[in-house]
């Protein structure tokens, strides 16, 4: 099973006078997610550190650093995180950077967020029509730059044919939960993904009823799987791979199991619907694999 997600993100720009009122703000503008910003996604953090530089040369998706680096900060002084509660539905992350006085001087023409060494993001700094401009900076004055990245969720179900123990059955695979903001659903950490395995109730789950809309999730009895892992990320990829299992005495129904949910960190619920249901007894161990992919709109 696979399902894919969308990546985006938003900077915003400001700068402090010495009394912290704010002389510039840019609004929010978008940026270009970069190749090197889609893999970081499969093996670590990705939004630590950020930087600005001077050159007005076009982003491209080839990009690891700016190409007039000014000025780095890994000083963060607010983090967010959380999920839109009506469409468009789309989880995110915003955090605050903030350069001190002295240390961003100059004219910004680009900004870029990352990790020690890496670049996830870059733009160019934007006027309000949207066309590239230059912010000033002086030396007794503070920057900020915060940027938001979101993902959004497959809306439209994915079906495919799985065969188990002989049994032919049609799996019907959605998003859930897509309004959680939770570090277990939609609620972007800024790491890379995994398959959640904080404890019983944010483990992946088996269910005797139905899957539920995109808002929401499967219903009925759940069980609990025991084991789940992560396979290492391969690069330039964009998918990562996971396994639960549900041992023999996890996950038996009378009717057999007709859905699952599954949870990342960060990066989606989802949830897979079977008919007809799997049948499971005492008799048997379950084991489910599954991936997420990702790509900008």
């Amino acid at each position: 099973m696979s399902l894919n997600l969308k990546l985006t993100g938003f900077y915003r720009i400001v700068v402090r006078r010495p009394d912290q009122s704010p002389r510039t703000d840019t609004g929010w503008f978008a940026n270009l997610v970069t190749d090197a910003g889609l893999n970081r996604i499969g093996s670590g953090t990705w939004m630590t550190h950020c930087q600005v530089g001077t050159s007005n040369a076009t982003p491209s998706v080839n990009d690891t650093a700016l190409a007039g680096p000014l000025a780095t900060t890994s000083t963060i002084i607010s983090t967010a995180y959380g999920a839109q509660g009506s469409a468009p539905y789309y989880g995110y992350r915003t955090v605050t950077y903030n350069f001190a006085a002295g240390t961003a001087t100059g004219n910004i023409a680009e900004v870029g967020v990352g990790w020690d060494g890496g670049l996830f993001s870059r733009a160019l700094t934007v006027d309000g029509n949207g066309d590239p401009t230059t912010i000033t900076v002086l030396a007794d004055e503070e920057l900020e730059v915060s940027y938001q990245v979101r993902i959004y969720p497959p809306l439209t179900d994915t079906v495919y044919t799985a065969t188990l123990a002989g049994v032919s059955t049609t799996c019907t695979a959605r998003a859930a939960a897509v309004t959680s903001g939770t570090m277990y659903a939609w609620g972007l950490q800024g790491a890379a993904i995994e398959i959640s395995s904080d404890g019983i109730s944010n483990s992946p789950h088996v269910f005797s009823g139905a899957i539920g809309a995109i808002t929401s999730s499967p219903g009925g009895t759940s069980g609990n799987s025991t084991g789940r892992s992560s396979a290492a990320y391969v690069n330039n990829s964009r998918e990562r791979a996971f396994t639960a299992n549900w041992p023999m005495a996890n996950g038996n129904f009378t009717l057999g199991i007709t859905a699952v949910q599954f949870h990342t960190t960060g990066f989606g619920s989802y949830q897979i619907g079977f008919d007809p249901p799997i049948m499971k007894t005492s008799l048997d161990a379950l084991s489910m694999g599954f991936k997420v992919t990702w790509s900008r709109p």
